[in-house]
């Protein structure tokens, strides 16, 4: 399922892609500013729960070094959520792997670390 933007929100580019979904740059014609979108690939129940659940707990967290959530919308064909958009952030797993705080016992490399989503430190 494609988005093009609606009236309100004009994409500008596609800033990653997942298993649950597309981010994309858009400018919010509401907020007179640019966002970052998520969008779902599906629209079934199980996955706009889903999507549901990563936005209200997400924006249950207020950070200085972390984005904030602004809206989750959807209509009858598509699910998303919008954030602040951060253009010169680090990849969370990237920021812990350089400190050097990090390394284990005698400067060994760190253990290995999942990945998951997007999230974004300053």
């Amino acid at each position: 399922m494609t988005f093009a933007g609606n009236r309100r929100f004009e994409l500008r580019r596609e800033l990653g892609r997942g298993g649950m979904g597309i981010v994309y740059e858009a400018f919010d014609t509401e907020r007179q500013q640019p966002v970052a979108l998520k969008m779902l690939h599906g629209s079934d129940p199980e996955t706009i729960l889903q999507l549901k659940h990563e936005f209200r707990a997400l924006s249950e967290i207020v950070h200085p070094n972390l984005i904030s959530m602004y809206e989750l919308l959807g209509d009858e064909r598509h699910w998303f959520f919008t954030m602040e958009l951060i253009r010169n952030g680090t990849n969370f797993m990237g920021h812990l792997k350089s400190r050097q705080w990090f390394l284990g016992p005698s400067g060994t490399s760190p253990p290995q670390l999942a990945s998951h989503g997007q999230l974004r430190v300053l």
